[in-house]
């Protein structure tokens, strides 16, 4: 049926314009002029997608909780302020696993009772008479669970005896605590009530406004009003927490205080030294005072799948991320909490502050706080090579994007499952690398300024990447919307095949080709493009030269002026841009030969993992790549040792014939003497380099060189650490278990077993995991499986169980065939959002055969799995490209260890 035109002009107007005036107290409100109300009892149908109305818009919301963290279930009324473009009979809110008791509209005076229908993730309330268009208040009863296997909506976890509540809201699970507009644009205010314990501690995003007795041993704390927020980063917890202060920081002297479990505060010493100099650092370089008017660390007891959330002005973070006991504050732990610091503090500008309007933006919270985590924690900590770090985690996204399978940084998002997918590598990892790149060729003060002027053009909304780039492009004067928007919107790592030219008598110049990077094996096709920046260095006559140019074409030409041609290039100058290069003829020698001592560890770092990755893909034999790792195996510089051990890792499953014994001799010979002397006992006035390197490089010696004086020795360290903890330092200790694991008999694994199960301490669990997870001996493997099966030991702990299991054909089936056959029960014992991550184990395999039993094992679930499907897809591409990968390099590694060692071949 088609409406005359008359009416089709009009009707929209009536229905958005005509507001009948609100009726007298106490009687139902009639219905609007024009429109059809549907009968009663009929559950209204759902809107198309997973958004909601946009004919609704939310203005403000407040919460009142019953949480009780030792209960099972929680009770709440939320009254929700909202505007209707249009008169209508329904109006949607989102609820998930909640039970809406009741729901009325407060129009003026008069309220107006709704039924509801839930349907999944909403519920539609449908109203006697059409309700008008204009401002109203939803009144709302409800009631929900705490879950004891879930880490994301309300769930609590046991520690000491003691139960603690916390939440999670993002992405969609704030609707499983209180009904709401559960979307980025609802941005409003939040006045938030909890009612509890008397005896506990209750804290949320803003300080508190009031306390009161509530009777029947209960008090009820009320929060202050926050700024705008959107409903995921909303946030409490409540539990017998000790609070330690740290000093105010920033401008403003914000409080800052760290809540632990009760009897845990001395852990806390390094969390409270260190979070207000990177909060002030962050705030320098935004130029904008830390927006809220607290800043609090909570602590959740458990490992959770998040890790830490930047719910604004209430960071959660994973116990085992925030605190340490002495024993237990290595290197490894300060330095991972302050990146974890730097990047949750980031999002307190980017993500909260300014907000992305959808989910196909959150690239715009996640990979500007990964950017910014490294750039934080380098200026705070120039000792601690951050800028290696970035060139780490831009080879790592760069292996990822290789996938054919891969998303790009910027899609689509038509489902839950795609924002599930939306949070991983490519969002964080390549986000964080293509904006350092294009922060590089623009300049980074230019830049910097573009950040200011976005965060303070959008404070307290939402913005999309094309609010974004327009700031960046106001700034430094180019439009960068078009070369940055080659890298959002298309999944693919560029490969560069880059030559040398030296024509007599005229400028030296590199010749330019740019590709996908297509892996053997692929099913990938090579129709990309990018409009990518080249900046490169080199040395001619002695003299240091840079140049850039911005590379629209398949190709092109960097003229290389300033001399005679060049002793060395490196066509990635500090390895800022996001591509893998492809060196022809001797370029990658006489930068080898030449260059390397005149390159920054970055730019070496990003060198080698470069090499890796083609030989991954198969354009170069990985008998050379062994090679060229040799040549950095002494380096003094540590990423460059852990990069060189990377190129020099080889599968089990690689290794044919005399290969498998000839490797372990190989891998002795040319990293074994500095990992003995090493060893894993430290030496007085070592650097913090060294004591970094060493868990490492003997952890690899031992276990792929099989050394026996580093085996030996790794036993001696894991009786000492079983009789006194204390006494090992913690660089080493899961080294030396993993170590003694791996080489370990039925009396070893029974004596961790014992342990596990009679401790309670998190920390001391997490190593004896570990090392049980080394274990290799079939027999011993199946017991861990029966560990897991048993279920003694917390959920979140047994996958640990599982990936250990996959480093060795000879365990690798009997974890598959466990898991495959026991998924429902493992599955169930997981939060929803790490089920998916069981796919991941078939990811170990490289022969078709099994490749064929995990898609029939898991391709029925994949379906149930929230994100299941990307992560079954990731997995079986991850098999067919180790298949094809073997093929091309087990002869290549046969031919190698067969003959004695050699210079750098020509050939690379």
């Amino acid at each position: 049926m088609t409406l005359p035109r008359c009416l089709s002009v009009l009707l929209p107007l009536l229905l958005c314009c005509a507001t009948p005036p609100a009726p007298p107290a106490g009687q139902p409100v009639p219905p609007a002029p024009g429109v059809v109300v549907a009968p009663q009892g009929l559950a209204p149908e759902p809107p198309q997608g997973m958004r909601l109305p946009a004919t609704q818009k939310a203005l403000a919301e407040r919460v009142e909780l019953t949480i009780d963290p030792a209960a099972p279930s929680f009770q709440g009324t939320a009254e929700l302020e909202m505007e209707l473009a249009a008169p209508t009979d329904v109006v949607w809110v989102n609820a998930r696993q909640l039970s809406v008791t009741r729901a009325a509209a407060q129009l003026g005076e008069a309220e107006v009772v709704a039924e509801r229908y839930p349907s999944p993730e909403r519920v539609a309330l449908r109203f006697p008479r059409p309700l008008p268009a204009g401002r109203l208040t939803l009144r709302l009863a409800f009631s929900g669970a705490i879950s004891s296997t879930e880490d994301s909506g309300v769930f609590h976890q046991k520690e000491g005896g003691d139960w603690y509540a916390i939440t999670q809201f993002e992405e969609t699970d704030a609707r499983r605590a209180f009904p709401c507009m559960d979307e980025p644009t609802a941005k409003i205010p939040w006045e938030l009530t909890l009612r509890v314990p008397k005896a506990l501690t209750a804290v949320s995003n803003t300080p508190i406004a009031s306390e009161e007795s509530a009777g029947e041993g209960m008090k009820r704390v009320h929060f202050l009003r926050t700024r705008p927020l959107p409903s995921y980063l909303v946030a409490f917890a409540v539990g017998p927490y000790d609070g330690v202060d740290a000093r105010p920081a920033g401008r403003n002297k914000v409080p800052m205080r760290v809540y632990v479990p009760h009897g845990r505060a001395a852990e806390a010493a390094y969390a409270v030294r260190t979070s207000p100099e990177l909060l002030e650092t962050l705030e320098a370089y935004f130029g904008i005072p830390y927006p809220y008017e607290k800043l609090d660390l909570v602590a959740i007891p458990l490992t959770v799948h998040f890790g830490a959330m930047e719910n604004a002005g209430l960071v959660t973070v994973a116990a085992h991320r925030l605190l340490a006991r002495k024993e237990n504050e290595s290197l490894d732990f300060e330095r991972t909490w302050a990146v974890y610091a730097a990047h949750e503090f980031a999002h307190q500008w980017f993500g909260d502050l300014v907000t992305m309007a959808w989910w196909n933006d959150i690239w715009l919270n996640e990979a500007f706080a990964t950017w910014m985590e490294n750039k934080a924690v380098g200026a705070w900590a120039p000792s601690w090579g951050m800028q290696v770090v970035e060139v780490t985690d831009r080879s790592d996204a760069a292996t990822r994007d290789t996938l054919a399978s891969a998303r790009s940084i910027r899609q689509p998002i038509e489902s839950y499952d795609d924002i599930n997918n939306a949070f991983d590598g490519i969002t964080y990892q390549k986000g964080a690398a293509v904006i350092r790149m294009f922060e590089t060729y623009l300049g980074p003060e230019k830049f910097q300024h573009g950040v200011h002027r976005y965060l303070l053009a959008h404070a307290d909304g939402n913005a999309t990447a094309t609010d974004f780039l327009a700031a960046i492009s106001e700034a430094t004067g180019q439009d960068v919307a078009p070369p940055f928007g080659t890298f959002l919107d298309q999944s693919g790592v560029p490969e560069l095949t880059v030559q040398l030219s030296c024509p007599a008598g005229k400028t030296a110049e590199l010749q330019l080709v740019q590709e996908r990077l297509l892996p053997v094996g692929t099913a990938a096709t090579g129709d990309r493009r990018w409009q990518l920046p080249v900046c490169a260095r080199w040395s001619s006559a002695g003299k240091a030269h840079q140049a850039c140019t911005l590379m629209t074409a398949a190709t092109a030409t960097l003229p290389l002026a300033g001399g005679p041609c060049p002793t060395w290039v490196l066509p990635n100058a500090g390895y800022a841009g996001y591509y893998r290069l492809n060196l022809k003829g001797n370029l990658l020698r006489q930068l080898v030969t030449h260059g390397t001592s005149q390159l920054s560890e970055a730019e070496t770092v990003g060198l080698l993992g470069d090499v890796a990755s083609l030989v991954r893909a198969g354009r170069y034999p990985e008998g050379e790549g062994m090679e060229l790792s040799t040549h950095f195996a002494g380096a003094k510089r540590r990423q460059v040792v852990e990069e060189a051990i990377k190129l020099a890792r080889v599968r089990p499953d690689f290794l044919e014939g005399p290969a498998a014994k000839s490797y372990p001799a190989w891998v002795r010979r040319h990293f074994g003497p500095r990992a003995r002397a090493l060893g894993l006992k430290p030496h007085p006035g070592e650097d913090e380099d060294t004591r970094l390197l060493r868990p490492l490089l003997v952890r690899f010696v031992a276990q792929q060189g099989e050394d026996p004086v580093l085996i030996q020795d790794a036993r001696s360290v894991t009786a000492q650490w079983l009789k006194d903890p204390t006494s090992v330092d913690p660089e080493v200790v899961d080294t030396a278990l993993v170590v003694s694991g791996t080489f370990g008999d039925a009396r070893l694994h029974t004596t961790l077993v014992e342990r596990l199960k009679a401790s309670p301490d998190r920390a001391t669990r997490s190593h004896l995991t570990t090392a049980l997870a080394a274990f290799r001996d079939p027999a011993l493997v199946q017991a861990n499986l029966a560990l897991v099966q048993a279920a003694p030991i917390d959920p979140r702990e047994l996958t640990r169980l599982f990936y250990g299991g996959l480093d060795w054909p000879s365990s690798r089936e009997l974890v598959f065939q466990a898991v495959s056959k026991h998924f429902d029960q493992f599955a169930s014992r997981l939060p929803e959002r790490s089920a998916g991550y069981l796919f991941y184990l078939g990811s170990a395999f490289c022969d078709s055969a099994h490749r064929a039993q995990v898609e029939a094992a898991f391709a029925p679930r994949a379906e149930k799995v929230l994100g299941g499907k990307r992560e079954l897809a990731q997995t079986l591409e991850t098999v067919d490209l180790c298949i094809a990968d073997r093929a091309v390099q087990v002869p290549s590694i046969s031919a190698y260890l067969g003959r004695q060692p050699r210079s750098p071949p020509v050939g690379l």
